[in-house]
């Protein structure tokens, strides 16, 4: 074959799996905003509204009856995000598109990022977010 087809397929591969990577990366951002925000939206109540933690019970029961193909509205899960908020509330908060990526020598910071890219190191995000990518 022709050494430019071969390198043009090469660079073409290339571009679908960073395409496939970024988009695996934007829906996991997503679900990660949504989970604070649900943990948010609790705390939040609870304090306003002095309800107490059966309110997570019924919120649990109530979303499963309202989307019931819906996962991971269990009660075990919406505490999770409750707490999943309550430790990161404080944070700084990223919404920049190319979030904060950082050399493996860079400490990561207590930041939460909310878009494709995140607080990945270059090196890492191929083998540690989408092994079936590697080489």
């Amino acid at each position: 074959m022709d050494r430019e087809y071969i390198d043009w397929i090469q660079e073409l591969k290339q571009r679908i799996r960073s395409s496939q990577i970024k988009a695996g990366l934007a829906v996991n951002a997503e679900m990660i905003s949504l989970y604070w925000s649900i943990g948010k939206d609790i705390a939040e109540k609870q304090n306003s509204f002095g309800w107490g933690s059966k309110i997570v019970e019924q919120m649990s029961k109530d979303l499963k009856r309202e989307l019931p193909d819906t996962k991971g509205f269990s009660r075990s899960n919406l505490f999770a995000m409750q707490r999943f908020y309550s430790f990161y509330k404080d944070s700084e908060f990223v919404y920049q598109a190319g979030g904060q990526i950082q050399n493996e020598s860079e400490s990561e910071g207590d930041s939460i990022v909310y878009q494709v890219g995140g607080q990945l190191s270059k090196e890492s995000i191929l083998c540690k977010i989408c092994p079936q990518f590697r080489n």
